[in-house]
């Protein structure tokens, strides 16, 4: 790091001020110095608040707020009473103690429709500003996700504004997009959140964790001040309060002209590109960020590659570690069920044995309904039909095979998905090339005296006669639940939480159809949407 100096270069110091030059001295800082700049934080907040439920339509919550920002420091004390009148109106009125003076609001939120939303926000005081703000906002529902909102501002001592907001708020994430006018400029933000499952399973065995997260794309553009803010943050959730990231962002200032292309389309700025990357901690709703500046640039291309190049590592790594991860799950899944092989055996036994008393009755009935054209059960078959957690070394045949029961992937993701899987597979096959050792003999010799060794535990079972069983005048309706306790059906697999699901193929008026449902779905056959198309 570099410390500079202004030092005044004149021929006399009689000299008049105007003529002198100014000459910029550099420093190089000292170790001390350039580790105090960097660990010493340049903000801090700290926010500490409980909420106490007076009665079911009226609360108080208080709230401490303390915040530092280089040598300016500030502590709040907030209270907040809100009444909700009913499922129609509510009222919220805040009082806020600082240092620098009270601070009072009242809120007054009324549903208009069930589309519909107004809410008015008066700020009472504020310092020594009597009526400071008038703020009115108006909600509109776009969907039951979906909310747009138009927020305008009145104030007596300062310049108003206007904000409109879309968001969208799910169980997978979030995203946002904002637009913020003043008199002051203009200001476009969007960002958007996704809750991730990078991999694995929650199974009992702790050294097989499911893998979660979250990734944040976040875009923050002021056209007329000339800075634009773009990165991603990359979350990965180590327990359910601790969490662990990295963020990539870049800062690029340009100058605004209405004739002057953007900046994106010229090969360099006439300012400086800065490059950050921050590493990230967050425990709860308590959060850290260190920022480490890497380097500044005026070329724009650089900020590009800054982003470009640690994004696509990301989607890689996450491409890489799904298959890794599944297969470590499909060991798991694998010995579980060899462990309870004997339970598994009896209940396939005993669903065959309800299907081989049913036989001569089944087929009474199937020649009578193939006799008429209605309704022939062909194959039926229940279980875990293709699973999730294959292992890449092992691949188990899909059941999905049939026309029209397969879901159309694109065909980009399904090549790149069989990349990933192609090379953990090449891995994991050399991994395990090198047989362990052990006192009582090498993995290979074990194998060989274990009878279960390299055997498949079967998924599914074959329930066509307990299907044709149960079709009456030509259809067959079984309700909405699970279809492991019919008569002739079984679980085959009950130790694991793989998704269950029927599929059946059947001749209805001499034409084929087929069909999956999952397991909780209710049947109903025949349909004109099973049919398959020749």
């Amino acid at each position: 790091m570099v410390a500079s100096a202004a030092q005044a270069n004149g021929s006399s110091e009689g000299a008049p001020a105007g003529s002198d030059q100014m000459r910029v001295t550099k420093r190089r800082l000292s170790v001390g110095e350039a580790i105090a700049y960097a660990i010493v934080p340049k903000s801090m907040s700290m926010q500490h608040s409980f909420q106490h439920a007076i009665t079911p339509n009226l609360g108080v919550q208080f709230k401490t707020d303390c915040r530092s920002k280089g040598t300016s420091a500030s502590v709040s004390l907030t209270t907040e009473v809100e009444y909700d009148k009913d499922k129609i109106t509510s009222y919220v009125f805040s009082l806020r103690t600082a240092v620098t003076g009270l601070k009072s609001a009242f809120v007054h939120q009324r549903v208009l429709s069930p589309l519909w939303k107004l809410r008015q926000k008066w700020t009472l005081l504020s310092g020594g500003q009597i009526l400071q703000k008038v703020e009115y906002t108006l909600i509109r529902k776009l969907s039951t996700l979906t909310e747009l909102q138009n927020s305008l501002a009145w104030s007596l001592y300062d310049y108003g504004h206007f904000k409109t907001t879309i968001e969208r708020t799910s169980e997978s994430g979030q995203q946002s997009l904002n637009t913020f006018i003043t008199s002051e400029g203009l200001n476009f933000s969007a960002y958007s959140v996704a809750l991730l499952h990078y991999g694995g399973a929650e199974t009992r065995d702790p050294k097989i964790p499911a893998a979660r997260g979250k990734v944040q794309y976040s875009l923050n553009c002021s056209p007329f001040t000339g800075q634009t803010h773009v990165g991603f943050e990359a979350w990965y959730f180590y327990t359910p309060l601790q969490q662990f990231g990295l963020s990539f962002m870049s800062v690029v200032p340009y100058s605004f002209s209405p004739v002057a292309p953007p900046f994106f389309l010229v090969e360099s700025s006439q300012f400086a590109v800065v490059n950050q990357v921050s590493l990230l901690y967050a425990r709860g709703k308590h959060r850290i960020s260190v920022p480490i500046i890497f380097f500044m640039s005026t070329n724009v291309r650089n900020a590009v590659l800054w982003l470009t190049i640690p994004l696509t590592l990301y989607r890689f790594a996450r491409l890489l570690y799904r298959p890794y991860s599944n297969a470590k799950v499909a060991r798991y899944y694998l010995t579980e069920r060899k462990k309870h092989l004997a339970e598994m055996d009896i209940s396939r036994q005993r669903a065959l044995l309800e299907q081989h008393a049913l036989e001569l009755c089944v087929l009474r009935g199937r020649a009578e309904e193939d006799a008429k054209g209605g309704l022939v059960i062909i194959n039926g078959q229940y279980g875990v039909l293709e699973s999730i957690y294959q292992d890449p070394c092992k691949p188990q045949p899909s059941l999905l095979e049939e026309d029209g029961l397969r879901r159309r992937r694109p065909w980009l993701s399904t090549l790149v998905s069989t990349v990933a899987v192609k090379i953990v597979r090449f891995f994991l096959e050399k991994k395990e090339e090198k047989p362990t050792g052990s006192r009582f003999g090498s993995s290979d010799e074990l194998d060989v005296l274990d009878p279960l060794a390299g055997e498949d535990v079967p998924l599914t079972i074959d329930v066509t006669l307990a299907l044709q069983n149960m079709v009456r005048d030509s259809a067959l309706i079984l309700p909405a639940g699970s279809k492991s306790k019919l008569v002739g059906f079984c679980d085959p697999d009950p130790y694991t939480p793989e998704a269950k699901q029927l599929k059946i193929v059947y001749w209805f008026n001499k034409k084929r159809h087929a069909v999956i449902f999952n397991d909780e779905d209710s049947v109903v056959l025949p349909q004109r949407d099973h049919l398959v198309a020749l």
